[in-house]
């Protein structure tokens, strides 16, 4: 079985390998499909194996990690991580997109059926979703948290019902007569 392998070694004094030592190393393992990267204290390098398990792939990652880093004259600093997949597993996730499904304004006020005027209304209520960011276009949602709202959302069809203040006011004001609405 084909898998791909990770790992990291660091050293608690945080200096930076040599970027030289870095290109020898993924020269190293270029025919396994190897990267390598470093930082302040650390490398890491990827790169494929075969192997029959995941911990037999492991095994044979750490022994190949520690001959090419050697082998690159790298420092022999001790492994913080090690992450195996099956490559298959690698190309399935590679295939979907990391970045969430987000939504605008637009999108929003079409989700939940409503114009962008209402939906501005809708923002100022305690329940709705903060936005996961405010852009000078506007702000951004993530939708399931604009679906979950809706999911949630007590919507009345129609214009609130006028409170009995309002009704009583409204029957205060004389009757307007069509000329006198257009003339105002």
């Amino acid at each position: 079985m084909e898998w791909t392998i990770g790992i990291e070694a660091a050293d608690e004094q945080k200096v930076r390998p040599d970027d030289d030592l870095v290109v020898e190393l993924v020269g190293r393992l270029a025919g396994r499909g190897g990267v390598a990267d470093a930082g302040p204290g650390c490398y890491f390098a990827r790169f494929d194996v075969s192997a029959p398990d995941a911990d037999s792939a492991v095994q044979d990652g750490l022994r190949l990690l520690r001959d090419a880093a050697a082998g690159a004259g790298l420092p022999a600093w001790p492994v913080v991580r090690v992450e195996v997949t099956t490559i298959a597993q690698q190309d399935a996730e590679l295939a979907t997109s990391g970045f969430p499904d987000v939504v605008g304004v637009s999108e929003a006020a079409a989700l939940l059926g409503v114009s962008r005027q209402r939906l501005d209304q809708l923002t100022a209520r305690d329940d709705f979703p903060e936005p996961m960011v405010r852009l000078a276009a506007g702000p951004i949602w993530l939708r399931w948290s604009i679906e979950a709202f809706l999911r949630r959302w007590p919507r009345k069809p129609g214009r609130p019902a006028r409170t009995p203040g309002e009704r009583a006011r409204a029957a205060e004001r004389p009757a307007q007569t069509p000329n006198e609405i257009l003339v105002g």
